[in-house]
């Protein structure tokens, strides 16, 4: 049953969700908006600062600027004097920055001799009014889930908008292969799109089946409100990823009748509709892919576009939401641009299991990201550089790219994703316990085929003895769906993907001897063994 909080909370998203359909933004909002951002950066950190942190005595960043001795004084003195990058890389030096085990709330923090401990959801953003709340591709359950607004979705929507600009395809028709709700980030997507375009999807195919009451109530509300405002929504068809085909009969379709459309979907399911492509003779010219959620590398890339299809991408994440756009003039296979009106990126060196790793430090500047982040690591890894490319992003000012964006701990295949901490207790506990062995014949390997498709493969030592190889899979499964709800999404995509296979070699050591329950091969990071093995 639905408490009167329920009730309350569900008709003030129904008012403001008709405020958000009432007024689409023209690209020339949308650039004006960015670029009046650019400017305001040092302030836009200043009062991120002052309003979120030193006026909010719950605020976790509390305590670790006490112990670097800054007080709001200092922290204007250094944006003054170093801009946004240079304070932050200030405060970083000093301890005032946070690792992706730390954030996260699986570690204590520990500066000098001072120890902290923080969940992940002290760090939801005060100002934030949550409509609903969203959640990463499957990192860590309700601890990792981030208060969505309205007022951000608009702001988020910009990188859609600039991003379709840049391509010319703000006028596209478009369909969504998301899953359906109660799974936000299916409905995340629409919003973002009709701010963008002030058009509704033509179709929305669903990796899952739309069951759930929840799930149906709020479908039936956005499809109303929709129409009341002209937008006819469509109802998701839920097509497994082994049916790939509908959707690119679909999409080839659409581009052969209208010249233009987009499918917004992850990376592996774009990789399932380029194949399903291939094998039927379709002609995907006229269509674009535009994807997130997974590394899109050289291989992949070429996988799509060998279909006649057009790629772009987005980095985001539910913290913060959409951080990079991909750039029209690419010069790499993932060349974004950093969406600097929105958050600031630095980098540092540090031991991640006995290797070193450059992780990437993202700050917001926006007052209403889902999170509060100052100098807070997402667990990827990219190159940074200013360059100028001639590209409309270019024009506006966003002048900083990234690529070659890895993470350094954990898994994504099939859109989905699941933490090596995770994957280690299966190693550690359930798989000897059940199958015999001890944990170092285990490990789980992330690789890239030639084809561009991300595999999960569990290695086996021989030593372990006979085993069952579908028991074994079957067994990871189950394991899963016992877990956090984007973990049990994990477990069924994998499955109709069958993206989790056994081979029977023994598991990969460091050059220190050590047998990690996770490692991602050269294959999927493009960085050599030598340099890297996690």
């Amino acid at each position: 049953m639905y408490s009167a909080a329920n009730l309350i909370s569900a008709l003030r998203m129904a008012w403001d969700l008709v405020g958000f359909l009432k007024a689409p933004m023209s690209p020339s909002q949308c650039i004006a908006l960015v670029k009046g951002q650019l400017v305001r950066r040092e302030g836009n950190l200043l009062h991120v600062i002052e309003s979120l942190v030193f006026h909010n005595p719950r605020s976790p960043y509390l305590p670790l600027l006490r112990y670097a001795g800054c007080e709001l004084g200092d922290v204007r003195a250094m944006v003054q004097k170093e801009g946004v990058e240079g304070a932050l890389r200030r405060l970083q030096e000093a301890g005032v920055y946070l690792t992706y085990e730390e954030f996260k709330g699986r570690t204590e923090i520990v500066r000098g001799s001072r120890r902290f401990h923080f969940r992940e959801r002290d760090f939801d953003n005060p100002a934030v009014r949550a409509h609903f709340r969203t959640s990463s591709s499957g990192s860590t359950g309700q601890s990792v889930t981030a208060p969505l607004d309205f007022r951000y979705i608009v702001h988020d929507s910009t990188r859609t908008a600039l991003g379709y600009l840049s391509l010319g395809v703000q006028t596209a028709v478009t369909g969504h292969w998301r899953p359906a709700p109660p799974d936000p980030l299916g409905v995340q997507r629409v919003l973002h799109g009709v701010k963008a375009t002030g058009r509704a999807p033509e179709r929305w195919f669903s990796l899952t089946k739309l069951q759930d009451p929840v799930g149906i109530g709020a479908m039936a509300g956005l499809v109303s409100l929709g129409r009341v405002f002209g937008y006819r929504f469509p109802w998701p068809q839920y097509v497994p990823l082994d049916q790939a085909e509908v959707v690119a009969r679909w999409l080839a379709e659409a581009a052969a009748g209208s010249g233009t459309v987009v499918l917004s979907c992850f990376t592996s399911p774009a990789l399932a509709v380029a194949h399903a492509a291939r094998r039927l003779g379709l002609d995907l010219h006229g269509a674009l892919f535009a994807i997130g959620g997974e590394p899109v590398t050289p291989a992949r890339l070429e996988e799509l576009t060998s279909t006649g299809a057009r790629v772009t991408q987005v980095f985001a994440a539910s913290e913060i939401g959409r951080q990079a756009v991909s750039c029209a003039n690419p010069t790499y296979a993932d060349d974004l641009h950093l969406m600097t009106d929105g958050v600031a990126v630095t980098r540092y060196s540090r031991d991640h299991r006995g290797v070193a790793v450059e992780p990437l430090l993202f700050t917001g500047l926006h007052a209403l990201t889902p999170k509060v982040l100052i100098n807070v690591e997402t667990d990827d890894t990219a190159v940074l550089e200013q360059r100028s490319c001639g590209c409309l992003l270019d024009e506006i000012g966003l002048t900083t790219h990234m690529h070659h964006i890895r993470s350094f701990g954990k898994i994504t295949t099939q859109g989905m994703t699941v933490l090596g901490g995770d994957l280690a207790r299966i190693v550690d506990e359930l798989l000897p316990a059940r199958f015999g062995g001890s944990p170092i014949d285990y490990q789980f390997v992330e690789r890239e085929a030639p084809d561009g498709t991300i595999s999960v493969t569990l290695r086996i030592s021989p030593e372990a003895g006979a085993i069952d190889e579908a028991a074994v899979i079957e067994g990871v499964l189950a394991e899963l769906r016992k877990g956090r709800p984007a973990y049990q999404l994990a477990a069924e995509v994998w499955r109709q993907a069958e993206a989790l296979r056994v081979e029977r070699e023994r598991p990969v050591a460091t050059l220190r001897g050590k047998v990690l329950p996770l490692y991602l091969s050269p294959e999927a990071t493009g960085v050599s063994p030598h340099d890297k093995r996690l």
